[in-house]
């Protein structure tokens, strides 16, 4: 590098200049200028394509690709003010020569007359598959996008983005031939259970089946109302006269006439008492009925705290056998209950012949009832030698389990109630 005096530089570069300059030799004499010298950004596309469009020629005339190329720059720049990188950048413009034919025509080169537009474009991308938008400060180029994706505008500028939307489904293409079946899958849960289906038509009638067996005879019907009074009979004839009854100190109460009558063996001397029952226990009393008549109700009476709470009781009339014994109920309505104090009545409505029978109570608590202390009596269910001595039978217990009904008790072991005990007193109307 040459050194250069300030005194033959004329006014091109003065003491207070400072840095790095670059001293050309013009026909107006030498000029200094700052070197490098830095350009700042394109203020226009034009400018940016200068910009880029030298940088290519510049770059090209720094190193040529052939010896002769820089042997002839040197040659063509001799005796002139120019460099050989002047004459190179020229030629790579297309600006360094041109040729007048004899008739006068101009040959120019081709890059003069008509620039090549992909040699333009390339100076903006070369990446196979970009595109090219105006932005501020020129054409710029985008890369190709991620498969996918779209092209989008953000900021008022293009860019590839996620595709958010689906498009529209494409026609179905025709089927392809059926597959080798493949081997069977495992089983999957059992689904959820469907609603229940309407309800088919009704099939036909099936043939009738054999008939079942009799059920159990339901409970007595309440009481129909009283028929009117028939017309009086003629009299009939007079029947012989009975056998004498036997005398004794008095007769039972009578059960000719139509009123309640409370019922105890033929007491002689005797006095109204209350008698404890025995949870469970049968109580029977014998009585006899001198003719025929229709029992419609059965009665029995709790003095004042004599009912239970939750209690309920059996009343009813059993058949007599020969022996004298009960044997099964001739009347037995259902459970009446007995959780209140008075008269207790039980609808029964059974014709009863004439004949011997036993009046029975059961109750499932340990009710107190309105009873007969018997003193002294005329027994009908006979007599039993206790202590050395004959004492009547005031009636027979049995204790069992309470149900809905009174049970058959034939041929059943009874215990005895002598007399001397209160007997609960039990109506019949």
């Amino acid at each position: 590098m040459a050194k250069v005096k300030l005194g033959n530089l004329g006014g091109a570069v003065t003491p207070g200049m400072r840095g790095r300059f670059l001293i050309a030799d013009t026909i107006y004499g030498p000029v200094a200028r700052k070197w490098p010298r830095k350009n700042g950004k394109p203020k226009n596309p034009v400018t940016y394509y200068q910009q880029q469009e030298f940088g290519v020629a510049a770059s090209w005339a720094s190193y040529p690709l052939e010896p002769n190329q820089l042997i002839t720059a040197y040659n063509i720049t001799k005796g002139t003010i120019n460099v050989p990188r002047d004459v190179l950048i020229s030629a790579s413009y297309g600006y360094l020569y041109e040729i007048t034919l004899p008739d006068g025509t101009i040959l120019e080169p081709f890059r003069m007359a008509n620039p090549n537009p992909q040699y333009i474009l390339d100076m903006v991308t070369t990446t196979v598959g970009s595109l090219i938008f105006r932005d501020d400060i020129g054409w710029v180029g985008i890369n190709p996008g991620t498969q996918s994706y779209v092209l989008t505008m953000d900021a008022g500028k293009p860019s590839w983005k996620v595709s958010q939307q689906i498009g529209p489904a494409g026609p179905t293409g025709p089927a392809g031939p059926t597959g080798a079946t493949g081997p069977a899958g495992a089983n999957g849960a059992d689904g959820a259970t469907g609603a229940t289906g309407p309800a088919g038509p009704t099939g036909a009638t099936g043939a009738a089946g054999p008939t079942g067996a009799t059920g159990p005879a339901g409970p007595t019907g309440a009481t129909g109302a009283t028929g009117a009074t028939g017309a009086t009979g003629a009299t009939g004839a007079t029947g012989p006269t009975g056998p004498s009854g036997s005398g004794g100190g008095g007769q039972g109460p009578s059960l000719l006439d139509t009123n309640t009558v409370l019922y105890a063996p033929s007491v002689i001397n005797s006095s109204l008492g209350s008698q404890l029952l025995t949870a469970n226990q049968i109580n029977l009393v014998p009585f006899s009925m001198a003719r025929d008549r229709t029992i419609s109700h059965l009665y029995f009476r709790m003095p004042f705290g004599g009912s239970v709470a939750s209690s309920s009781a059996l009343v009813g009339i059993y058949n007599t056998a020969s022996d004298g014994s009960p044997t099964t109920p001739l009347i037995s309505p259902s459970a009446v209950a007995t959780t209140s104090d008075g008269l207790v009545t039980v609808s029964a409505s059974v014709d009863v012949p004439a004949g011997k029978y036993w009046l029975a109570l059961q109750d499932d608590h340990a009710i107190t009832v309105t009873a007969a202390a018997a003193n002294g009596f005329v027994s009908e269910a006979g007599a039993t030698i206790s202590t050395g001595s004959i004492v009547p039978v005031a009636g027979l217990v049995l204790s069992t389990s309470f149900g809905s009904a009174l049970p058959d008790l034939t041929g059943t072991a009874l215990n005895v109630r002598l007399a001397g005990n209160s007997l609960p007193l039990i109506g019949l109307r």
